[in-house]
């Protein structure tokens, strides 16, 4: 019955709130680094993008998080200080729009995605963390099939599939399970002042772009323990 409560004072708060501008610690989110705060950044995001758009920002804390899916009008706004850390449980990540890689893998997993939005947006000075090395070493002890047949459960950090307007600014991207940033069949993509910190597993591409048109990249840092930039 408390939770229940709470969730009722949560929901109430958040149609008070302008969507303009919602915090995740409104909608429950913890930052503690322990809490698993994924449900209440995604209750941020669909209360913003419900009442129109908006930004939806992250405050300075360690947010704990499987699956986010960006929506509708909505930028997520990680300001300095921020971290969205990903759990190292491999299934917990979901994969909204599968598909297969040039090996026959089935990928597409991912910590922060977006599917057939318009007009979304990654901004600010905090850290997206994927903690792929603890995520793969975890991976491995549990699935003791080759690494060619397993890999594909692993998450991306950052994907973007069919978007149109998509403007990702001055976040640092770091240490992906997979992919760090995959842009799939994208119009309109502005890449800019971005940092990408992506080693110690197979296929840490820092920036991919996939059957996109009308992109504009500049002034990132990409290390990256793959490629680079990729254009597929």
């Amino acid at each position: 019955m408390r939770k229940f409560i709470v969730l009722i004072l949560h929901l109430a708060f958040a149609l008070s709130v302008n969507a303009a501008d919602c915090n995740v610690r409104a909608f429950g989110a913890k930052g503690n680094g322990k809490s698993i705060d994924s449900k209440a950044i995604q209750r941020a995001i669909d209360a913003c993008t419900a009442s129109g758009g908006g930004t939806v920002t992250v405050p300075a804390g360690t947010y704990l998080s499987a699956t986010i899916m960006l929506k509708d009008n909505v930028t997520l706004n990680l300001e300095e200080g921020a971290t969205i850390l990903g759990v190292t449980d491999y299934k917990a990540y979901s994969n909204p729009d599968p598909f297969t890689e040039g090996l026959g893998i089935e990928v597409g997993r991912a910590l922060l995605v977006a599917v057939d939005a318009n007009n979304i947006g990654l901004t600010g000075k905090g850290v997206i963390d994927g903690q792929g090395s603890a995520l793969k070493a975890r991976h491995i002890a549990e699935d003791n099939r080759h690494e060619k047949d397993r890999w594909g459960l692993r998450p991306f950090l950052f994907r973007v599939v069919r978007c149109n307007g998509v403007k990702v600014k001055d976040v640092t991207l770091k240490y992906a399970g997979a992919w760090t940033s995959h842009y799939f069949q994208c119009r309109n993509l502005t890449i800019e002042g971005v940092k990408i910190l992506s080693k110690g597993v197979a296929h840490n591409d820092g920036i991919d772009i996939d059957g996109c048109s009308d992109v504009s990249i500049s002034n990132c840092d990409i290390e990256s323990g793959d490629d680079a930039l990729c254009f597929k």
